[in-house]
């Protein structure tokens, strides 16, 4: 039968160890004396008297800790990452809609037909809000949205129109033609 290994011994010691164990020390002297010399070397360093460490080594201690904390790279956090992705689609939204209100406008102030594209649709402009965004929109140039970074990344349209379904691209196409025949396009 093989001897205990050392961490089985030093379970045996601390009075853990599986009844495997306890079994073969029954029949074993030479694991016996191992494990009676363990539990005396235990009982010693119970016994030991432990200095309590200098006042510097506290301060030495927590001098490396900050050292060691301060080394460390921190993760890099983005403060505005959380709200980046919904002011670019309020930015969009506004600029979309002020440039519908304006297409409207002029539309109407040029005598269009009557069976013409109205981008507002059914809305009409007698609608508060589109008094709000017309203000909020008012100061804004074309190149606020990119200094705030509320830029859209490359290649943003191309995955917008490849996630339209084949209905929705046909009213996105028929709705382009509609803007590329008017006057002034």
């Amino acid at each position: 039968m093989r001897h205990l290994t050392a961490d089985q011994i030093v379970d045996v010691a601390e009075g853990i160890a599986s009844a495997a164990a306890v079994s073969h020390l029954a029949s074993c002297s030479q694991c016996r004396r191992q494990v009676d010399d363990v539990k005396s070397m235990m009982a010693a360093a119970a016994d030991a008297p432990v200095p309590e460490p200098s006042p510097l080594f506290w301060d030495f201690l927590s001098s490396r800790i900050r050292e060691a904390v301060a080394v460390e790279e921190a993760p890099v956090r983005n403060r505005f990452g959380w709200w980046r992705v919904p002011a670019s689609l309020a930015a969009l939204a506004i600029v979309v809609l002020a440039a519908a209100v304006t297409l409207h406008v002029k539309r109407s102030s040029t005598a269009a037909p009557a069976a013409t594209y109205d981008p507002v649709g059914d809305a009409g402009l007698d609608d508060p809000s589109f008094d709000l965004v017309a203000d909020l929109s008012k100061d804004i140039d074309w190149e606020t949205p990119a200094d705030l970074g509320l830029t859209t990344r490359d290649g943003a349209a191309d995955r917008a129109v490849a996630q339209l379904t084949g209905e929705e691209r046909a009213e996105l196409r028929r709705l382009i033609e509609v803007e590329m025949k008017r006057p002034g396009n």
